[in-house]
């Protein structure tokens, strides 16, 4: 399927190119968050995927998610979270 059939398709789903687009950079960063191996800050693993602002960002994981990126990140996480000495 071509770029703009694609498009085209969502559109008509209801759902605009952008917006399919911020949530697949979502996916990416609730799946790097739920593997993460290291202790990573949340907002690092966010602006690796383009969300260079916080609050738009936090806001946005939470209307897709239904939860804090921070809540994802403590459920899955097998490490001790970094403190403000390290």
């Amino acid at each position: 399927m071509i770029v703009l059939e694609f498009f085209l398709k969502l559109i008509g789903l209801g759902v605009s190119p952008v917006t399919y687009l911020r949530a697949q950079r979502l996916n990416a960063v609730r799946r790097d968050i739920k593997i993460a191996e290291t202790d990573a800050l949340v907002m690092e693993t966010a602006a690796r995927w383009g969300f260079c602002h916080s609050s738009y960002f936090t806001a946005s994981y939470k209307k897709l998610f239904g939860e804090l990126p921070s809540a994802t990140r403590q459920r899955h996480t097998r490490i001790t979270p970094r403190t403000s000495q390290d």
